[in-house]
């Protein structure tokens, strides 16, 4: 049953949720900084959260005008093909240069592919370096926020929905109003490369205008089932 709580309870119950995620993100920070940020060079490179040193085997311009350089990783042992790291595409990175008398020896970027040892960044900037070609060049991966970022606005978009369906389904969720019944008469075909339980998790998704749980262990088919099912939607 609904609960007798006011929407702007509900509402003040999300706003109060911004704040624990800006708690959160703030922890998060400084947990970065203390497993990477604020180690020496040569143990974040050990770590594999730096590339140090690199070399520059392109760089040029691409969408938007923005810049980009595609670096290789040196200081590998005779015979060694590649060492393990935490680099993935879409990190956020500081390219740095340690070399001396430089104005601006950093510029942040997000990696666009990586293939081994090698990784191509594409800067938050129109201007390329000019300390590319000087050597003592090396990538650091930083405190990643777009996920936190996201998480705001998908706040921000149910905290301020009016008279639509994510505003119904916010109700509905915070228990300000109650979901449609269930439907007797939805109907979903045996899928044949699909369990029991797959296909009664996709039965349950059709029969449910507003929201079904599926869950279960790792690798039991969850995106499978969900891929299905938005098939049969």
């Amino acid at each position: 049953m609904p609960t007798q709580r006011s929407e702007t309870e509900h509402i003040n119950e999300l706003y109060h949720l911004k704040g624990l995620l800006k708690i959160e993100k703030q922890a998060d920070y400084e947990y970065f900084k203390t497993l990477i940020l604020n180690k020496p060079l040569e143990e974040r490179r050990a770590e594999g959260f730096t590339w140090y040193p690199v070399v520059v085997t392109q760089s040029g311009y691409t969408y938007g005008e923005r810049a980009y350089v595609v670096i290789e990783r040196g200081g590998l042992a005779e015979g060694q093909k590649e060492i393990p790291h935490q680099f993935r595409a879409g990190n956020v990175v500081n390219l740095f240069t340690q070399q001396s008398d430089v104005y601006q020896g950093a510029y942040h970027g997000t990696v666009h592919y990586i293939n081994k040892n090698s990784m191509r960044i594409v800067l938050n900037t129109k201007d390329l370096p000019d300390w590319l070609s000087g050597g003592q060049i090396g990538a650091d991966m930083l405190f990643d926020e777009k996920t936190y970022i996201e998480m705001e606005k998908a706040l921000e978009k149910v905290i301020h929905a009016k008279r639509n369906r994510l505003a119904e389904l916010r109700d509905i969720l915070l228990g300000h109003q109650l979901p449609s019944p269930y439907s007797t008469n939805a109907f979903a075909p045996e899928i044949a490369h699909l369990n029991p339980s797959q296909n009664a998790a996709i039965q349950d998704i059709l029969a449910n205008k507003d929201v079904a749980i599926i869950h279960g262990p790792p690798g039991t088919g969850k995106t499978t089932t969900l891929v299905q099912a938005i098939k049969q939607l």
